[in-house]
């Protein structure tokens, strides 16, 4: 949306990136975080939200209470993918390392690549070509030609 921003912990070593992360007395629970002017915002649906509405003179949020609603529910949807794909590396233990419990998330692994995100991609892909069909047009063209072979590439591990 050519808004200029800056990547505070773009050079930060992982531990003091972590170890921010999970202080005590900050002004969010946990990243990803933004901080524009004197306004400090947390939660991946709030940053969106905001940017939709605050970059570019507001082009990103659609007009009209219909298309907003329908904006929110897609945004809630790409945060419902975003809590089972979290989710189900961490079987166990929500704040244990992946690591920790690989052997325990390899089938919820294996049934979310293979069954729910595959789902999600269709929902998310119909969605797209019934918004636009010449947006679906130029956004397949750049796209993987299947959710199938999107995973295919990945190696199970979380990013």
């Amino acid at each position: 949306a050519g808004v200029q921003y800056e990547e505070v912990f773009e050079a930060v070593e992982l531990s003091t990136g972590a170890a921010f992360n999970f202080a005590r007395n900050k002004p969010f629970f946990a990243m990803p975080a933004l901080q524009h002017n004197d306004l400090f915002l947390s939660q991946s649906a709030v940053i969106v939200r905001y940017i939709a509405r605050h970059a570019s003179g507001g082009a990103l949020m659609p007009a009209g209470e219909r298309l907003e609603l329908r904006a929110e529910m897609l945004l809630q949807c790409v945060m419902d993918v975003m809590a089972e794909g979290h989710d189900l590396y961490h079987p166990i233990d929500r704040n244990a390392s992946y690591h920790s419990q690989a052997d325990a998330a390899r089938p919820f692994v294996e049934y979310y690549k293979s069954v729910r995100l595959p789902r999600w991609f269709e929902f998310f892909e119909s969605q797209l070509r019934s918004n636009n069909p010449a947006v679906w047009a130029a956004l397949s063209a750049l796209s993987p030609p299947s959710a199938a072979a999107a995973h295919e590439a990945a190696d199970g591990a979380p990013p």
